[in-house]
């Protein structure tokens, strides 16, 4: 089962992130409903790193949803819905997670901005 696993995994990363660079696709969607969702600061260099962490994200949640759906031992009109409401449901908690993820860097990075722009240097006399 886990080897399984890996070969989706590597697979289907290797397509998506491969596909992505030899077209040369700048914007994917999934960052511009992290952006939009939870009002992130769009910056290059996070959307750059974001790609590879897109892909990976992608990657899992389509192994997983297929590695469980092929060991199920159910009739396959039961297994599409099944598929479905898992890969929606995986979709919405993986990235809300990164999601949260990346606003509280950014929260953290503008913390550490607004604290050090406090600091004053006093003089002695």
């Amino acid at each position: 089962m886990i080897t399984v696993f890996l070969v989706i995994y590597i697979i289907i990363f290797l397509l998506d992130y491969f596909l992505l660079k030899k077209f040369k696709i700048l914007m994917i969607n999934e960052y511009d409903y992290l952006i939009a969702r939870f009002k992130l600061k769009e910056n290059e260099k996070d959307r750059k790193k974001s790609k590879i962490i897109c892909s990976l994200l992608n990657a899992l949640i389509i192994s997983l949803v297929s590695t469980f759906i092929i060991y199920i031992k159910w009739s396959l009109y039961l297994k599409f819905p099944l598929a479905f409401v898992l890969l929606v449901i995986l979709i919405y908690s993986i990235y809300g997670l990164y999601g949260a993820i990346l606003r509280s860097k950014q929260n953290g990075k503008k913390s550490k901005r607004n604290s050090s722009k406090g600091k004053t240097k006093t003089s002695k006399k």
